[in-house]
């Protein structure tokens, strides 16, 4: 059976100017995406959790005998399975040293980017980040115990996975310290489960990232010898892990966000479109002067404060944990967090890490100059998606199951 994914007479041919990914596909199509990435994300769920209910209910119990109140939900460590699956078929094997210093010089060059010495931190990032970690993949190495930490090592200096690094280690400990089944298997299909979630999204989310391979056709050029080679170098699974785990963390948040009296969303800088931007500083932040009615950021700030949301502006920062410590544990307090695909997943484990209720919606495109263009494009965001998150109405957060467009998806059984 055919979903209607892959008849290209149902779908706009992506033609988009955008870098790597674009969520706008075609007029009228502006909330297809959140249809699509819903249906997708359940499916990803059921085949996992149908795959993974033992090892997933060993683990829990695991976890929380040692970390009590981080203790998470199933789903949630059904993520951290798909995303170690997805990024061992991704990066086993870069790795071509196992020396005990560069691990830590990597790391202390990360510290060094929250200093004033950011920029020759980067410089020399970027030099070491070809020299020493821009490897070819090795396949068909053993997914061991040793391999396993071998990623862990690698991921962590390359900077660009601090929450995976952390729950990978605690499998990892969790593996070492003895799995009622067989570990190695566990690990086996961990991968298998990776395999098929890129080949079914490829399928199903693929036309929203089509710009992604001819973008790394030409990134190791334009990108060697820059801090941010990994971050920009991220294939089209990575972009569609980041979909749907940050789908995935968003329906495990939202019950404590809802139950929030004040709600604030986040907008970053690359949203503005008025070049004499008049927004003030505002604590850690800056507030919109509404100064051009043609900025997304003022109409979108003008229709929050219609629903009683403040909207706060904030420039991109290598430390986003850090400006959002202000909010940590506020319980009445609701942040809505804006970020573009790459940088949502991440950006929404640490507002779960300083226990702040959120939710979190992508841009519809991506557009800073800082990584992607040779001149900025500013972005915007879906808000419908956004209305329905704050519950105002339906939106496409909750509509009614039977009232959604359902794909039609073939049942996949290669999950070993």
């Amino acid at each position: 059976m055919n979903a209607p994914f892959s008849k290209t007479g149902n779908r706009v041919i992506n033609l988009n100017p955008y870098p790597t990914y674009n969520l706008i596909h075609g007029p009228g199509n502006i909330s297809r995406f959140y249809s699509d990435l819903d249906t997708v994300t359940r499916e990803v769920t059921e085949t996992g959790l149908n795959h993974f209910s033992n090892e997933l209910s060993e683990f829990g119990k695991w976890n929380s005998s040692k970390n009590g109140n981080q203790a998470k939900t199933e789903k949630e460590y059904l993520l951290e399975v798909l995303m170690l699956g997805t990024l061992w078929n991704k990066y086993q094997g870069r790795w071509r040293w196992y020396n005990s210093l560069v691990n830590p010089l990597f790391r202390q060059l990360i510290y060094l980017r929250k200093t004033f010495l950011k920029r020759t931190a980067d410089k020399i990032r970027g030099k070491l980040n070809s020299l020493l970690l821009d490897k070819p993949t090795k396949k068909e190495i053993p997914f061991d115990h040793d391999n396993f930490y071998k990623l862990i090592v690698w991921l962590s200096s390359t900077g660009e996975y601090p929450f995976e690094n952390q729950f990978f280690s605690r499998w990892l400990d969790f593996l070492y310290s003895g799995i009622k089944s067989n570990s190695y298997e566990f690990l086996a299909k961990a991968a298998a489960y990776g395999e098929w979630f890129e080949e079914y999204t490829q399928k199903y989310l693929g036309v929203y990232t089509d710009r992604v391979q001819p973008f790394l056709l030409t990134q190791p050029i334009k990108y060697k010898r820059r801090e941010d080679l990994f971050f920009t170098g991220a294939s089209q699974v990575e972009y569609h892990l980041n979909m749907v785990g940050g789908e995935i963390l968003n329906k495990e948040l939202r019950p404590a966000f809802l139950e929030t009296k004040r709600k604030v969303l986040l907008l970053p800088t690359c949203m503005v479109s008025n070049a004499s931007c008049k927004a003030e500083a505002f604590n850690n932040g800056m507030v919109c002067q509404k100064c051009s009615s043609s900025c997304k950021v003022s109409e979108i700030a003008s229709e929050m404060q219609k629903l009683g949301v403040e909207t706060i502006l904030f420039r991109h920062t290598s430390d986003f944990t850090k400006w959002l410590k202000p909010w940590k544990n506020q319980a009445d307090t609701g942040l809505i967090g804006t970020g573009c695909v790459m940088n949502l997943l991440s950006g929404g484990y640490a507002l779960k890490h300083l226990n702040i209720p959120a939710q979190c919606i992508y841009l519809d495109y991506s557009g800073c100059s800082r990584h992607w263009c040779k001149k900025s494009v500013p972005t915007n965001i879906n808000i419908s998606r956004l209305r329905g998150m704050l519950d105002v109405d339906k939106g496409v957060c909750d509509q009614p199951e039977e009232n959604k467009e359902a794909l039609i998806v073939e049942k996949e059984s290669t999950v070993a």
